[in-house]
């Protein structure tokens, strides 16, 4: 006579719960398929706000491909060696006094004026935490009349001050991506390097407000 198998949809006839459990090792992650990715690109393409321009669509496919762990369409290689990096300040690293003082540099540097659209910033203290925006809160930056953030840009030329940027910040910062915007110019939006708030942006905290330049200069003795 045969042994019958054991029916896995039965609990009363579940494996021995002292067996040791399957080695799944060697298990293969599931692929998406090229049609479905391509797919999955059109679609999400597609539901972003109307007011994107196209380089912002893409931007925010691209986030959200790395955050799904899924390749983006337009994959960037990754340069050996340190290349300048165009980044957006919208705090304390705007003040161009300050600046000097964090790069270690001869004299302040020039910064140029930018601005971003961002869904909201909080207080972490008394410097600003850009809170990044997810596919959640596009209801919410829909219904924002006026979602800019002001600062400046500012071309990081070395991989040393880049670790003195990042040391600066601390461990409550990552660093993210936006598209900017200078006022008054007819120039395309270019995409930046920026620091946004790493942490939950529902800690209690974070604070409402905004970053006030005058006492933060006065505080530290700038000009």
């Amino acid at each position: 006579m045969a042994t019958p198998k054991p029916d896995a949809d039965d609990p009363d006839k579940s494996p021995d719960p002292k067996s040791p459990p399957p080695d799944l090792s060697e298990r293969e992650a599931p692929e998406i398929s090229s049609e479905a990715l391509w797919k999955f690109y059109d679609e999400f393409y597609d539901s972003l706000p109307s007011f994107y321009n196209p380089i912002q669509k893409l931007v925010s496919l691209e986030q959200e491909c790395i955050a799904r762990g899924l390749p983006p369409p337009f994959p960037r290689s990754e340069p050996k060696d340190f290349q300048p990096t165009l980044f957006f300040f919208y705090g304390s690293l705007m003040i161009p006094e300050w600046l000097q003082k964090v790069l270690e540099l001869p004299e302040p540097p020039v910064l140029e004026k930018a601005h971003t659209r961002v869904l909201k910033t909080k207080l972490w203290g008394q410097n600003p935490a850009l809170i990044a925006r997810t596919t959640e809160d596009w209801d919410e930056y829909d219904e924002d009349p006026d979602p800019v953030l002001s600062g400046c840009s500012y071309t990081v030329s070395s991989e040393e001050h880049l670790k003195r940027l990042i040391e600066h910040q601390g461990k409550n910062y990552k660093i993210g991506r936006v598209l900017l915007v200078y006022p008054g110019e007819n120039r395309m939006p270019i995409e930046a390097n920026t620091f946004v708030w790493k942490g939950d942006p529902e800690d209690p905290r974070l604070t409402d407000g905004k970053f006030d330049v005058d006492a933060f200069k006065a505080e530290k003795g700038l000009t």
